[in-house]
């Protein structure tokens, strides 16, 4: 069982100084921030350099990346680059703005490992998935 954060550090994804700067602090969990915390023309640019910060030593503290809300035009990159580029990198995605379980599908189908579990895979959560699964397809979104 994961133990309760009693700090958590919210980062600009932008903000090169403050992700270093970050590595020192005593916070539990550190949250990457691409949304709300990047200017609109920042954006792809810092999900690009994301990499090499979170490549870092953080020590013991949970690395959580916020990506964009699916309904923006960051979101599908964003979902994107958390199984691809930033995979294993960090240690949770939180997703803004969710607006049902199908957005949650839409982050998980972007990541390749998921799919690889098949329709009868044991993982957390994937039965509630398989459930939502044709509300999701049927949406038609990206």
């Amino acid at each position: 069982m994961a133990r309760p954060y009693r700090s958590v550090l919210y980062i600009p994804a932008a903000n090169a100084r403050a992700m270093d700067k970050a590595r020192d602090l005593p916070a539990d969990a550190i949250i990457f921030d691409l949304e709300d915390a990047v200017s609109p023309d920042q954006k792809s640019a810092a999900r690009d350099g994301l990499g090499q910060a979170l490549a870092q030593d953080y020590g013991p503290r949970a690395r959580i990346l916020r990506i964009n809300a699916l309904a923006t035009e960051w979101g599908r990159d964003d979902a994107l680059a958390c199984a691809g580029a930033l995979a294993g990198l960090v240690d949770a995605v939180l997703i803004p703005k969710v607006d049902g379980p199908t957005d949650l599908d839409r982050v998980a189908d972007a990541d390749p490992r998921h799919a690889a579990l098949g329709d009868d895979g044991d993982a957390p959560g994937h039965a509630e998935r398989r459930r939502h699964r044709g509300a999701s397809a049927a949406a038609g979104q990206w």
